[in-house]
This record gives C-alpha cells, structure tokens and sequence, in this order.
C-alpha cells in the first residue's frame, strides 16, 4: 500500500453491505496504513489536503473535518480533544455545550466535546473528538465545524458522529 507521506490515500468504494451510515448518500473508505487506521467518508466531502500530519476534507460550503496525529502515548482520550479543543484557535468566543466519553469503539477510545464560537465574524458549531489507540502511542483529534444554519445543525452533529464512528484501528498497529 502506498503511504500518506507520498501524498496517497488509498481509497475503496465503499460496499453497502460493509458499512452501515446513517444518511442515504455514497460513503469511501480510507487507509491512512502510516498510522495503522481505517475510516469512511461521505461522497459528498471532498478531500482537500491529505500529508503525514493532517487530513482535511469539506464540503466546499458549510461542513470542514481535519483529523490530526501526534505521537504521545501518556494522553487520555480527554486529554486529546482538549489539546484539538485549544488547537483551534481560529474559533474565538468558544464555549463548550457539552462533552463526554464516548466509551471504546473499534479499537479506540474516545471523547468528544461539542462547542460554539465564532469565525470569520460568523457563529458556528464545533465537535472535537479525541481518539486514542490503547495499543499505540498515536493519538488523534477530528475537528468538524459548520456555519450555524438551524435547519442544518441536527445534520451536521449526525454527520461528525458517523464519520467518527467510521474510525477503526487496522488489525496491525504502528
């Protein structure tokens, strides 16, 4: 398999009885194989910068996800998404609505944290979610963050569960 450093994600078209997502659209499974995990996104994010230190993929108008990497094998789960949490300074007037274990899935363990603050003078919504890997010393935030849009905020919370959910440690770790 090729690597993230040389750029390459290798992709799969996602077979439907593989994978079960909430929502109705087309997803494709990743292998990020530098970091030993596997995940799926929806068709309708496209991937728009993908190197050995972040992923980025967004739907061009309201919806962005990064997940990020770091080698430190002492941080909690919660300690991960505080670090993403503070990472994100491109959010000002931040306050955080909720957070939580989200228990272990998929050979990780993870918590979330789910906030609002502004950007570019506008409000948005956030989730940063922190995964680590008991087994490994990589860990991993995801950051999601969208436009406040009532109609669409139910959505988009849905949308940052299922694509975390998606997120599997590969049966060969780092």
């Amino acid at each position: 398999m090729k690597s993230l450093k040389t750029l390459i994600l290798s992709a799969v078209l996602l077979i439907a009885a593989s994978q079960t997502h909430l929502f109705a659209e087309d997803w494709t499974d990743w292998e990020w194989n530098d970091y030993a995990i596997d995940f799926s996104l929806p068709n309708s994010l496209t991937v728009t910068e993908a190197s050995d230190t972040r992923l980025v993929a967004t739907d061009n108008r309201n919806f962005t996800m990064t997940v990020a990497p770091w080698e430190d094998e002492t941080l909690t789960q919660k300690d991960v998404a505080y670090r993403g949490y503070q990472n994100y300074t491109a959010i000002t007037n931040k306050k955080i609505l909720d957070e939580g274990d989200m228990g272990e899935f998929n050979g990780f363990k993870g918590y979330y944290i789910y906030a609002y603050g502004k950007s570019s003078g506008k409000n948005l919504y956030f989730v940063i979610a922190g995964l680590i890997n008991p087994n490994s010393a990589v860990n991993f935030y995801i950051s999601y963050a969208w436009w406040d849009k009532a109609e669409q905020n139910s959505y988009f919370e849905q949308l940052a569960e299922d694509i975390t959910l998606s997120f599997k440690v590969q049966s060969k770790t780092r």
